[in-house]
């Protein structure tokens, strides 16, 4: 990894924390807060958040924290996360057209992908990583399998996975993973606590 705010953030926890939000009533700032209290560095809150890129400024250029979008699938998207902040931006699907336009905004582009086929035009677009998605249906055997024509591959899985999956998920050749429903539910308290355990256990994992 080299310097980027994103590869920074990876390199001081190696998860990304998904919020995905439904409920208009729960302030994305406190959740936000509540995962960097515990630990985490790389938060990724998706486009139909509600005021999500509303909320984004108050995180961006912070030390030490990488904030994001995800299900990015236009450029009018993209843009709009360039405007709050953003240094990374998450999409479902390889699109190049959008790989390109994160790239020339000076964002890490973190595309979805499954297939050979997918990892390979998502290379050729010039991304860096993968977000391999969605990562439950295929488990770590799939990544692992991935990495023989793909030596080089920096896979971040994706979709279904909890705290207990990493080990594996890591020793299969994962760079960090995505973490989503299991780690930012519940109270804002909750939400921090959980963060704090999974911080040391991913510690723990590093001595």
């Amino acid at each position: 990894m080299t310097g980027t705010p994103f590869e920074q953030a990876l390199l001081q926890c190696p998860v990304i924390a998904i919020i995905r939000e439904r409920s208009p009533e729960r302030d994305l700032v406190e959740v936000i807060e509540a995962l960097i209290d515990g630990g985490i560095r790389a938060v990724e809150v998706t486009v139909d958040s509600p005021n999500w890129d509303v909320v984004l400024p108050r995180f961006a250029g912070r030390t030490g924290v990488a904030i994001g979008a995800g299900t990015v699938r236009t450029v009018a998207e993209l843009d709009r996360l360039v405007t709050a902040g953003g240094c990374f931006a998450v999409s479902p699907h390889v699109d190049p057209a959008i790989i390109e336009a994160t790239l020339a905004r000076g964002l890490t582009p973190l595309p979805g992908a499954m297939t050979p086929t997918e990892v390979h035009q998502a290379a050729v677009a010039g991304t860096e990583y993968v977000k391999l998605f969605p990562a439950v249906t295929v488990g770590p055997q799939h990544l692992r399998a991935l990495r023989g024509p793909f030596p080089s591959l920096q896979a971040i899985p994706t979709g279904g996975i909890g705290p207990d999956d990493l080990e594996a998920w890591f020793s299969a050749g994962a760079v960090a993973a995505g973490l989503g429903g299991l780690l930012v539910t519940g109270s804002v308290a909750e939400i921090a606590e959980r963060s704090r355990r999974l911080v040391a256990q991913l510690a723990l994992r590093d001595r």
